[in-house]
């Protein structure tokens, strides 16, 4: 154990501030906060040289990398752990019975034990967030292996999603792509859906469902990039217990119709 600045198993004064690491200096946290050394040397300077000295020194000692990402762990594990909690997700009552807080546990250990810096942490938290929820890196080529058949509808037409993208799906070998998730309406509570609703009053009176506004839209070209637009909507009663919602602002529209056709 070392006990203080002046510990003979050391090959420097920690308190030194003028102190430089060497081969032999080799700290980390014990317990209840104390210092131990360890007996085996640091093999290289390589493991130390690229993150600054003075950061690293905590209450007069110099740690390893190593052990500084351990640290990072515990502290954003514990953060992660404290804000589930204070969310009630890892309640016996909430949804999946706390299983969700416990996943997320899981996913930021291994993200914490990755040791990232500041640059590469965004990063690949995104690149996960899209993998995870199966979303496509780059655009959607349209090339026939990215098809594969998933139906046959009653007409005996076969229908295809794609392999890269789950909400992108054509009628035929041959059938024009649409993207399901193109529109989701948003209403005056602020609840987003996917569904049908009506441009205009007009359009309700006529009774043709026809002519309702569904959340898919039809690609205009390949290379695709799938994305999604939120468009409000005013959800009416027009008969006791009898809902229809309406296009708030048509003009919203315009961005989509520019980016994906509608029929």
């Amino acid at each position: 154990m070392c006990t203080g600045k002046d510990c003979k198993g050391c090959s420097a004064q920690k308190n030194d501030t003028d102190w430089q690491p060497t081969v032999s200096d080799n700290f980390q946290i014990g317990p209840d906060g104390a210092y131990e050394h360890e007996e085996e040397p640091v093999k290289s300077l390589e493991d130390i040289k690229d993150f600054d000295t003075w950061k690293a020194w905590k209450n007069g000692a110099f740690l390893l990398k190593e052990e500084l990402a351990a640290a990072n762990n515990g502290a954003l594990v514990s953060h992660a752990r404290a804000e589930l909690e204070l969310a009630g997700l890892a309640d016996p009552d909430s949804d999946y019975g706390g299983a969700v807080a416990d996943a997320v546990i899981e996913l930021i250990r291994v993200f914490s034990e990755q040791g990232h810096s500041g640059g590469s942490a965004p990063i690949v938290v995104e690149l996960f967030r899209k993998l995870a929820m199966w979303k496509p890196l780059g655009p959607i080529t349209g090339r026939e292996e990215e098809w594969a058949e998933c139906s046959i509808r009653m007409d005996g037409v076969k229908s295809y999603q794609n392999r890269r993208c789950s909400a992108l799906f054509k009628d035929g070998p041959d059938g024009r792509a649409h993207y399901i998730d193109a529109i989701v309406k948003r209403d005056q509570r602020g609840v987003c859906w996917t569904g049908r609703c009506w441009l205009s009053e007009e359009d309700y009176k006529s009774g043709d469902r026809s002519r309702m506004i569904s959340s898919r839209g039809y690609v205009k070209e390949f290379p695709f990039t799938p994305k999604t637009f939120y468009v409000d909507v005013i959800d009416v009663e027009v008969a006791p217990d009898d809902w229809e919602s309406f296009i708030k602002d048509p003009a919203q529209l315009d961005e989509v119709r520019a980016y994906y056709d509608l029929v």
